[in-house]
């Protein structure tokens, strides 16, 4: 086997820092959309993620307007990018 073989069959390892994760802002966003909260609880930002998911809710359950505009504010949330 050439050394050029060998390299290129050893594993990659990615190291991620403790509260962020391999997930893009975009994909996040979208998890945000679907599911108030779960964008920021696949970012590791679980506490974040819980709150936002109860604050959405009850935004829903007082007006919808309210509702909605919690939940955009969720989505560009989960769309920054984790320090």
């Amino acid at each position: 086997m050439s050394e050029q073989t060998q390299q290129q069959q050893q594993p990659q390892v990615v190291y991620v820092q403790q509260g962020q994760s391999g997930i893009s802002p975009g994909v996040a966003a979208i998890l945000s959309f679907f599911f108030p909260g779960l964008g920021q609880l696949c970012k590791g930002q679980i506490l974040n993620g819980i709150v936002w998911f109860f604050v959405v809710a009850i935004g829903y359950v007082c007006l919808i307007v309210p509702g909605v505009i919690l939940h955009i504010c969720c989505i560009v949330g989960a769309s920054k990018a984790s320090k």
